[in-house]
Parts: C-alpha cells; sequence; structure tokens
C-alpha cells in the first residue's frame, strides 16, 4: 500500500545566515532537517505534523565539527554520531560520548543522525541528554536577532519538548574537558529493537581523592520522567563517601525510585521503570568507579 506524505515547501539553505534568515521568516511554521531518522518517520506516519515548511540545513558545513580551546570541547550541531565515534579528539577528551555513539542505534542511523538533532527531539530517554548531563554541557541556540546558551538539564522541558524558541537553530554543544582523574560511563536497557528508544538509560562521572572518598560525582537517568532527569541531590549525598563503604552508597542509590516520575507503556510498566532507574544508575556509577580501577575490591555483583 502506497504511502502519501503530507504536503510541505522544502528550502535548503547554503549557509548559518540564510538558514536563520528563513527561519524567522517562517515565524514557527518551519521544521527543521538534520539527520531526519525522527523527522522523516514523523512525516510518513503524519504524526501530528502541521508544519508546512521544511528547512534542510545539511549544507551549512559551519556546524560540522568537534574542536577544543581554553580546556572546552565544542561539537557543531550537524555533527553526525558515526563522527563522535570515530574522533580521536572525542575519545581522547571525552570518551563517554563515544562510548554513547557505539550504543546509539544502528551504523546507518549513525551515520545520519546529528547531535543537535538528537537533542532537538527532546525524547525523555535521550541518550546524549543524560551523558551530556554529567559534562555539565550547555547548548547554544541562535537566531537572527540573539544568541543565548542554556544548560542541557534545563534545555528538555517535556517528552519531545525542548526549550528552543520560535526562530531558533541549535547551533553548538559545549563543555569543559574532565579533568583527566575523572571516569564517565553510560549504560542502557533497549526497547525490543536496536533502533527504538531506551527502556532506561544512565550516565555517570566520578572523581575519587587518594584516599578513595567521593570528591566529584554526576549521575544522570533518563526515561523514567517526562524529561531526562540529572540527580543532583543523590550527588550531594554521595560526596565525601568512601568506595569502601558500599552499603552506604547503595543505600543513597536506592531513593532514585523515589525521584523518578515514569509512565507505563506497552514495553514497560511504571513499576518496573522505577525499579530499572535503580538498577541502572547503580550500574553506571559502578561501571564509573571500574575504570578507576576500585570497583572490583569494594563491591561485587551487579
Amino acid at each position: 500500500m502506497k504511502t502519501l506524505m503530507p504536503y510541505f515547501e522544502y528550502v535548503r539553505p547554503s549557509n548559518l545566515e540564510e538558514a536563520l534568515n528563513i527561519l524567522e521568516k517562517h515565524d514557527g511554521s518551519a521544521e527543521v532537517l538534520a539527520g531526519g531518522t525522527d523527522l522523516l518517520v514523523k512525516l510518513k506516519d503524519k504524526l501530528s505534523y502541521d508544519k508546512k515548511t521544511i528547512i534542510d540545513i545539511n549544507r551549512l558545513r559551519e556546524l560540522d565539527y568537534v574542536r577544543k580551546a581554553d580546556g572546552v570541547l565544542a561539537v557543531g550541531a550537524l555533527t553526525r554520531i558515526e563522527t563522535l565515534s570515530r574522533s580521536k579528539l572525542v575519545r581522547e577528551t571525552a570518551p563517554l560520548l563515544a562510548e554513547v555513539a557505539y550504543e546509539f542505534g544502528t551504523w546507518q542511523i549513525r551515520n545520519t543522525a546529528t547531535l543537535g538533532g538528537n537533542l532537538a527531539n527532546a525524547s525523555n530517554a535521550n541518550d546524549y541528554g543524560v551523558a551530556l548531563m554529567v559534562l555539565d554541557a550547555k547548548i547554544k541556540l541562535k537566531s537572527v536577532r540573539q544568541e543565548r546558551e542554556v544548560s542541557v538539564d534545563k534545555f528538555f522541558l517535556a517528552n519531545h519538548k525542548a526549550d528552543i524558541r520560535t526562530g531558533e537553530l541549535l547551533v553548538e554543544i559545549s563543555f569543559p574537558v574532565p579533568s583527566q582523574d575523572c571516569r564517565t560511563a553510560f549504560v542502557k536497557m533497549e526497547g525490543r529493537e536496536s533502533s527504538s528508544y531506551p527502556v532506561v538509560n544512565s550516565a555517570a562521572l566520578t572523581r575519587l581523592s587518594p584516599s578513595l572518598t567521593i570528591e566529584e560525582v554526576r549521575i544522570a537517568v533518563g526515561g523514567v520522567s517526562p524529561t531526562p532527569l540529572r540527580l543532583r541531590s543523590v550527588e550531594e549525598r554521595l560526596r565525601g563517601l568512601s568506595v569502601a563503604e558500599w552499603e552506604e552508597i547503595e543505600s543513597v542509590l536506592r531513593d532514585v525510585r523515589n525521584l523518578v516520575n515514569p509512565s507505563s507503556s506497552n514495553v514497560a510498566s511504571k513499576v518496573y521503570r522505577a525499579e530499572m532507574s535503580y538498577v541502572y544508575v547503580k550500574r553506571a556509577l559502578q561501571a564509573a568507579l571500574s575504570r578507576a580501577g576500585f570497583y572490583s575490591s569494594i563491591a561485587g555483583g551487579g
């Protein structure tokens, strides 16, 4: 059976200035096409599609880069996920981004999907959302009239709703390069297919003192609330604990179940997602500690 896509006007700007002018002209009636892995599905299925213009930004090469300056790693919004998995600079300075890329869908999707498009889709189980939260990343948005930055943990407003104002384009993601003694990890429970949204995902960053106490820790979890969550209250309680006090650490992590607000679906129930939030946050933290060389000596089992 033939599937008819909705009618739309297609425009393809050659540079960022032209793209912003088109966005300004259409005043919210346009949709941006980057990798298209989410937008094309929406168009084919006609899911709540009410836009009349598609703006293809794939010629905007000025938004395709990975660079480091003054201790900050900046990634252009049009950078492909496969680029992140292969980038030597990413692997050396922020291996968490490459780790997420390795777990990100199929090879075909990684070669098409962009970091900016993935974030703009704003799924509550956004893989890069949780990873960038623990990296303290900021998102740069630009319009004809202004440029602004918003922290990643404030960028997600609801499931599939991001803080992108009319006329704005997501142009860059940046964060301070973690110190060499920091360790990071990303884990997730996938749906039935590798290309489906995760049921639960989590990322962690840790830094230990010479006496093996937790000096710095950042944890985020996705798929268990309307948006990905940075678990700041959990982080505060973990700081200062010794890795030898694993029972106390685990007691803190159990409270994650009380901080999330999942909904039931045909994939997983609300109760199950809440329980898995604790399990996957624990696994992310254990993996980060393991990379510091301490996990095997402080705790056993998953």
